[in-house]
């Protein structure tokens, strides 16, 4: 990697992937939606509205390139356009492929927690090479 621990490395989000997810999620809002117009089950059309609200969120993702993942010397921060979350090298083990629906993941331990960090990959670069970028920081920030 050329960039110096002084240089942040950003990785955007993928017009593709999160278009994708978009159109699906739209669809599958549509379907359940119909579904709710004859069948009276409150399910359908609750089901139907999360759907419609996961689709608005990839289409809001989407055209804000987001969510962003932001490597530094000190950690990593990811913006999804909501919330941003910001981690330390120090309290992450290694970073590895974690093969998750068409689009792979980056799954990594924070120390004190009893549950695996899980970064689904949204972004414009390749799982495994977003994972080797992560634990060049990580050793350089000297963990």
């Amino acid at each position: 990697m050329s960039a110096t621990p002084a240089e942040p490395v950003v990785y955007h989000g993928s017009l593709r992937v999160n278009g994708w997810a978009a159109a699906i999620f739209g669809v599958l809002s549509g379907a359940t939606i119909y579904k709710s117009l004859h069948v009276s089950d409150g399910f359908f059309a609750f089901m139907g509205a999360a759907f419609a609200l996961a689709a608005a969120l990839f289409a809001f993702q989407s055209f804000r390139r987001l969510p962003r993942l932001t490597l530094n010397s000190d950690g990593f921060v990811i913006e999804t356009g909501l919330v941003a979350k910001d981690f330390r090298w120090r309290e992450c083990t290694e970073f590895t492929v974690r093969p998750i629906f068409m689009v792979g993941a980056i799954e990594f331990r924070r120390d004190g927690k009893w549950i695996n960090g899980l970064i689904l990959n949204q972004f414009e670069a390749a799982t495994a090479d977003i994972c080797v970028a992560m634990n060049e920081w990580r050793v350089r920030s000297g963990v």
